[in-house]
């Protein structure tokens, strides 16, 4: 049986099917691709896929993160990990902002920022809830909501430049 972590569709139409294990399949004409880390990604335990604008995907591992860009003639990868600048390895989950920049929720460090050179760590000490974040999002005013294991939901406020706050702590 394969565990399966997430499906998605990207800009093409194909189906992405991430595993815990078994590494990465994309259903494509009638045909099934599977990418594996002897491929060139990460790991073959992936926790999260993000498709960004451009098509590539991006993938969340306890490893660090992949980013695999496909073309009809060949795949590409790119790995990030603590070897090129990443503070900590095992990410939970992933989003890109409107303002392009990439955000990584860990596996117990916090959130990580990425704004193209850099990477700019938030945890307990800046006003994260919990420094295990499972998910993150934007919403429709740029902030970024990110919600923590045991913790609620924070919120990065962009009006407040980028104070971090608990907005949901409790639903009764």
């Amino acid at each position: 049986q394969i565990n399966v972590s997430q499906i998605l569709q990207n800009n093409n139409g194909n189906i992405i099917i991430s595993t815990f294990g078994e590494g990465l399949f994309i259903l494509k004409n009638d045909q099934i691709l599977n990418i594996r880390k002897d491929d060139g990604i990460i790991s073959d335990h992936i926790r999260q896929i993000l498709c960004d604008k451009n098509n590539n995907l991006w993938l969340a591992t306890k490893k660090g993160i992949s980013k695999v860009s496909m073309s009809e003639n060949k795949n590409e990868f790119f790995n990030i990990t603590s070897k090129n600048g990443l503070s900590f390895e095992n990410i939970n989950c992933l989003e890109h902002d409107s303002e392009g920049n990439l955000w990584l929720g860990t596996d117990g460090k916090g959130l990580l920022k990425f704004a193209g050179e850099s990477f700019e760590n938030y945890t307990t000490r800046d006003g994260l809830s919990n420094d295990i974040v499972m998910s993150v999002m934007e919403d429709a005013d740029k902030n970024i909501l990110f919600s923590t294991y045991g913790g609620g939901v924070c919120k990065y406020d962009v009006a407040k430049k980028g104070s971090i706050s608990l907005f949901l702590s409790n639903i009764n």
